[in-house]
């Protein structure tokens, strides 16, 4: 079974020669770095609705690639509020605490890495939180 993307779900520049290629990629980690080397800077928003694992790993071993080409990342997870529900930050790393988001609990260090990297390279971040839905 191949999966077989319709055409409007990857319809962006870029895309057609990375797909042609995709059977040259070890791993999705080699896929990524091939994929930041190729783009514009600034250009790539990293939305993440699961454990945070292989961002962490990606801004570990390639930081400065990462921070260069990275518009925004944006995360469904959440973090630590204080007691009037305002973000908890801190003035030193980790700046900003993990909740208990199931995404976040997956990996919670790769979760604080994350978090803490894209503070100190100035790279927007963007956690959506269940939280933000009414019940």
């Amino acid at each position: 079974f191949r999966l077989v993307p319709l055409a409007y779900q990857f319809d962006f520049p870029g895309f057609d020669s990375v797909a042609a290629e995709a059977h040259l990629f070890a791993d999705g980690q080699t896929l990524l770095v091939d994929t930041l080397r190729r783009v514009e800077g600034r250009s790539v928003t990293f939305v993440i609705a699961s454990a945070l694992s292989d961002l962490a790993l990606l801004v570990r071993s390639y930081p400065d690639l990462v921070r260069d080409k990275t518009e925004c990342v944006s995360i469904m997870g959440g973090v630590a509020c204080n007691d009037q529900g305002m973000v908890a930050a801190q003035d030193k790393a980790p700046y900003l605490q993990p909740d208990r988001a199931g995404n976040n609990q997956q990996d919670q260090d790769a979760a604080s890495a994350v978090y803490t990297w894209c503070v100190e390279q100035r790279v927007p971040l963007r956690v959506v939180s269940r939280l933000a839905v009414p019940s």
